[in-house]
């Protein structure tokens, strides 16, 4: 979530004059492409990147759901989810 105000913030850490929500902006695509690049060069973060994804969204409304987790495409993501599974055993 964004903060509400744009402080700035300087200090070692942090670039002088950029935005807060800037800053964490930048954080969060860092933790992103790292989290991205490990679930998919590992079949088993992956799977369980899945069920951790799926226990976050199904309890959501249909539409507030990612697109892989809502009513009309469930089916297609349980089947790729039992099929890396297969290939990995």
């Amino acid at each position: 979530m964004l903060p509400v105000s744009d402080k700035e913030v300087a200090g070692p850490a942090n670039a002088p004059g950029v935005p807060l929500y800037a800053q964490e902006m930048r954080h969060r695509a860092e933790r992103e492409l790292v989290l991205d690049y490990l679930t998919s060069s590992s079949t088993l973060l992956q799977t369980a990147y899945t069920i951790y994804e799926a226990s976050q969204e199904l309890p959501k409304e249909d539409l507030e759901r990612e697109p892989a987790y809502m009513q009309r495409n469930l089916n297609r993501t349980r089947v790729r989810f039992e099929l890396r599974l297969k290939n990995f055993f």
